[in-house]
């Protein structure tokens, strides 16, 4: 059996955090390992989440250092061949990764999944992120738009030997991120991991088995406006539906 890892990502999420750690620990995969990693938070998040410090491994900075070295302590701390970086703000299924991992062969390098959206109270907006979903190999995309359609970052379940040489996470300098930088790819949709690993194919789930909360980004400011890489993934969308031959349809 897989062991899949469930990184929390938490920056000053004490009103959500102890919801999706609670989801995580509920998975009915049975070989689960759930890690907490807590980015600085000045809020009430480490009383939160202490009650769970017995079942989750805690990784705690002292000072927020963005969400690209949310991810690297994320995968350094892990143990699973599979990996999921969650929000602390979203929320997984009971059944989750069983079916994520359902769906994974020797080659899929990631498996994605629509989530339902939620507002900040937790009720359903009715809706579903993304509209537009690619699957298979998706790099003639990525090379045509530099973007595919996927889901939000905690949307995604990523083979780890696929992904792992290319954390961590570095500036253009070499310098590890203490930020997410503008300038390059967001890590929260880890467009940029695909087009590099062994195995370029992604499978995408045919119902949502999670819920993305519509209340902003986890662990690093809005993404500035006006800067390089600013709504590429709107855009990116916007010409995929104005040219239907370059869009996988999503499963029904």
């Amino acid at each position: 059996m897989s062991r899949v890892s469930i990184v929390v990502l938490n920056y000053n999420y004490a009103r959500f955090v102890g919801l999706a750690i609670e989801s995580a620990l509920r998975q009915t995969h049975r070989d689960v390992e759930v890690i907490v990693v807590d980015n600085g938070s000045t809020d009430a998040s480490p009383e939160v989440i202490r009650p769970y410090e017995s079942r989750v491994r805690l990784v705690r900075q002292p000072v927020n250092i963005g969400q690209g070295q949310g991810y690297n302590l994320g995968i350094e701390a892990a143990t699973g061949e599979w990996i999921v970086w969650l929000d602390a703000d979203d929320l997984l299924d009971d059944d989750c990764i069983a079916t994520c991992l359902s769906l994974a062969t020797e080659h899929t390098a990631k498996v994605q999944f629509p989530m339902r959206h939620i507002d900040g109270e937790g009720a359903a907006m009715g809706t579903v992120t993304p509209s537009v979903r690619h699957f298979g190999d998706v790099r003639p995309i990525i090379r045509r738009f530099g973007h595919y359609a996927g889901p939000p970052g905690s949307g995604n379940l990523y083979r780890r030997s696929a992904v792992a040489p290319y954390f961590p996470v570095r500036l253009p300098s070499g310098r590890s991120a203490p930020t997410r930088s503008p300038s390059s790819p967001r890590p929260s949709t880890a467009t940029w991991l695909i087009p590099k690993a062994r195995w370029a194919r992604t499978a995408c789930t045919a119902v949502p088995p999670a819920t993305h909360r519509a209340t902003g980004a986890t662990s690093a400011p809005a993404w500035p406006r006006g800067q390089p890489g600013y709504g590429a993934r709107d855009k990116t969308l916007a010409m995929l539906r104005r040219s239907p031959a370059s869009t996988s349809p999503a499963p029904s």
